[in-house]
């Protein structure tokens, strides 16, 4: 009988309606209170809950709302069980019993429509949880068709795969049922295995149905396949099924199809589950339930926040998951953490990106734009190693940045990529403000010199401005004679440019100048340099210390090797901490100067590592960083770096460092 089928006036039906409402909001509560006192479920609140199903089921079916009413009896049934102790209700039981409220309620709101909305689906959960070794019955008639009673019956091979192809062409989907025995326990012959897999998912795309009722199957292998493709097929009925082995599968490749499937179906009612499984301590279910949770809800900081609490070594079993499920919300959860406060979880973190490679772009362009300093940094450095053509526009607008040392981190980075492109790219920091990011992008040009560069400096120095001011300056802190020696042409540049270099370049600079003055070509160059007056140059000192520099960067090496080596100092270079300290094993070193964030072992490991050595923990340290973050400089000083520099650092500064702690 249909509520259309019945007599009843508007006010019996207004007082069935208020009084089905105010019963559902108790309901709503005591769940609510359930799932705060699972281990410990208090008896009146079972028996009021109890009685409330109670009435919903007989005034349901009283005026004629079956599917209510049934429902109803079946959530009775639970807690009739509850209250004899024949059963114990678990968390996940309340989420189906939550469920169920709300198909009462879509039911209640919509009385005339209630009998259409499908319960099949949660009256076979609630059949489970009272019997769990129960599962739907097949909806199929008994599959007697001939094409698979041949293959039920034949024993050749060949046969066999010919016919299953036919049951496939055919789209025999009553044969589905008496198949699922050979994935429940594979035959012995593999490609027989990978045609009947085919086969069947072929199959239940015309059968959908059976994709819900596998979910119930008694096969772990039958279960997955299904997992598999529910959330394919987008099949909301397979929500709470999926959700129920999520909570009580220990199978692992269950468990991952259950949960990706859960984050296809993009329902909300899925969260929980998924963010209990996010921190799990198999990495790859973790990696599978953050990926699922970013297609439900993109933006989930509570679980970013609990990733920075983890200790070291499940965070990193954690990110190794979510590298190799590389999907786009895992990118963006690992890229999320780029400046981790854990120094060796943050190098990892890298490393995992620039194997992930150009899927990351778009995520680390993000942190680069809209990053804090820190990550803005990182962002830069890591996009360097990425080497990518797709980088330089991100890098490019981070040239702009206010903050000097973002700037500097972007133009090493267009330095760092090897392109005929960066030449072009990195020159406007050869006007910048900063004298630092002016001598980085001068080092740069003066070991990939080409014309065009060339004939740009050339025209920037004719002009009387500040541009061209910046860049006599920064040629006095850096040797530029290959750039000097293609204008030699333009004798009327050089006096000006003469005239900084007296005033601000060390010894060693001005022997650079002076033996390109000393080509034959040079005689008006030479009369220049005697009219500024610039004085004799004595010998360079020649110190019997050697530095061992560490850094990532290739630019930062080349520009800190040339300046010790014009200081008269050996120098050693190393790209991590791990190359390091083979040079330490092997090299006397006097001092070590070394990045904090590179690959495969950083500065404070490193640090680390040397200190604990008897025959190397004398040796003086000092890390040049652009980390501003106190708690991480604390954490180098607690390994034993002896001195901070920020980067950029000034040479003369890096110089006077040196011969203090080496005294």
């Amino acid at each position: 009988m249909s509520l259309l089928e019945i007599d009843l006036d508007e006010a019996l039906l207004q007082e069935f309606h208020t009084e089905v409402v105010e019963i559902m909001d108790h309901l709503i509560d005591d769940f609510m209170t359930f799932e705060e006192q699972i281990d410990n479920l208090p008896q009146d609140l079972i028996d009021q809950v109890f009685r409330g199903l109670h009435t919903i089921k007989g005034n349901a079916g009283f005026v004629g709302l079956s599917n209510m009413s049934h429902l109803a009896h079946a959530m009775e049934d639970i807690f009739s069980a509850v209250r004899s102790g024949t059963l114990q209700i678990q968390i996940n039981h309340i989420d189906s019993l939550f469920s169920g409220l709300d198909s009462l309620k879509k039911m209640l709101d919509d009385p005339i429509n209630s009998n259409d909305i499908d319960i099949s689906t949660l009256m076979a959960i609630y059949q489970a949880i009272l019997n769990p070794s129960s599962q739907p019955k097949s909806t199929a008639a008994p599959a007697n068709h001939p094409l698979l009673e041949q293959f039920l019956n034949s024993d050749d091979l060949i046969e066999r795969i010919d016919l299953l192809q036919n049951i496939e062409n055919k789209q025999l989907t009553e044969c589905i049922p008496a198949l699922w025995k050979y994935i429940e326990t594979p035959f012995d012959d593999d490609p027989l295995n990978v045609i009947l897999d085919s086969t069947i998912r072929e199959l239940l795309k015309y059968k959908r149905d059976y994709i819900v009722e596998g979910l119930f199957h008694s096969s772990v292998n039958v279960q997955t396949l299904c997992a598999q493709l529910a959330g394919k097929y987008q099949l909301k009925s397979a929500l709470q099924p999926l959700l129920a082995i999520i909570d009580q599968t220990t199978d692992t490749e269950l468990l991952r199809a259950s949960l990706k499937s859960v984050g296809e179906l993009q329902e909300p009612d899925a969260l929980k589950s998924l963010k209990q499984f996010a921190l799990n301590d198999n990495p790859v279910l973790a990696a599978t339930a953050v990926s699922a949770l970013g297609l439900i809800q993109p933006e989930f900081t509570s679980l970013y926040e609990s990733f920075t609490q983890l200790p070291e070594l499940p965070a990193l079993a954690m990110l190794d998951g979510m590298a190799k499920e590389k999907t786009d919300t895992t990118i963006a959860f690992i890229i999320n953490h780029i400046h981790h406060p854990n120094s060796v979880i943050r190098r990892v973190i890298a490393a995992h990106i620039i194997t992930i490679n150009e899927p990351a772009i778009t995520h680390l362009a993000q942190k680069l734009t809209k990053g804090n300093r820190d990550e803005k940094i990182m962002a830069a450095n890591i996009l360097a190693k990425i080497n990518h053509q797709g980088v330089f526009p991100y890098l490019i607008l981070a040239t702009h940045e206010k903050d000097e040392n973002i700037r500097f981190a972007a133009y090493e980075a267009l330095g760092e990529i090897s392109s005929c492109q960066t030449c072009y790219t990195c020159y406007d920091g050869i006007g910048d403000p900063s004298l630092s990011i002016r001598t980085l992008v001068l080092t740069y040009l003066e070991e990939n010199i080409c014309a065009v560069v060339t004939g740009k400096i050339r025209r920037d120095l004719q002009k009387d401005n500040e541009k061209a001011q910046r860049i006599r300056e920064a040629m006095a802190h850096v040797a530029t004679t290959k750039i000097l020696d293609r204008i030699t042409e333009y004798p009327e540049l050089f006096e000006p440019i003469f005239e900084q270099i007296k005033q601000n370049s060390s010894v060693i600079i001005l022997e650079q100048y002076k033996a390109l003055l000393l080509q034959d070509n040079c005689k008006d160059l030479q009369q220049i340099w005697n009219n500024v007056q610039i004085k004799t140059i004595g010998s360079t000192t020649v110190h019997n210390q050697n530095i061992l520099i560490v850094d990532d960067s290739a630019t930062v090496l080349r520009i800190t090797t040339n300046l010790l080596n014009k200081a008269g100092y050996t120098t050693f270079t190393a790209m991590n901490g791990r190359q390091g300290l083979k040079i330490l094993s092997k090299q006397p070193i006097h001092i070590v100067i070394t990045d904090m964030n590179m690959p495969e072992m950083n500065g404070i490991e490193m640090t680390r590592e040397i200190k604990q050595n008897i025959l190397l923990d004398k040796i003086p340290l000092i890390m040049h960083t652009t980390e501003q973050n106190e708690n991480e400089k604390q954490a180098a000083r607690h390994a034993g770096i002896d001195l901070f520099l920020t980067k950029p650092f000034k040479p003369q500064e890096l110089l006077k460092n040196i011969e203090t702690l080496l005294k």
